[in-house]
């Protein structure tokens, strides 16, 4: 999946962690990426369009906007 959407080692380190804050079952946004990378607006953006992309995460409905969680496997 990964290499299919072409993300980089840097970006696979950080998807690693936000799995490792969530799991599959919880729910995160923006705010929470940017939390636990201790990053940007920008770039917490930047790493969610990864993991979309790869098709690891899916869009959550009725907790407000922009809520995902990954996809269990």
């Amino acid at each position: 999946m990964f290499r299919k959407a072409e993300i980089t080692e840097k970006f696979m380190k950080n998807i690693k962690i936000i799995f490792v804050e969530c799991g599959t079952e919880k729910v995160f946004g923006q705010t929470n990426v940017m939390e636990w990378l201790l990053c940007s607006k920008s770039k917490a953006t930047n790493v969610m369009n990864a993991m979309k992309a790869a098709g690891v995460i899916e869009k959550v409905s009725g907790l407000g906007a922009g809520k995902y969680k990954f996809i269990e496997l």
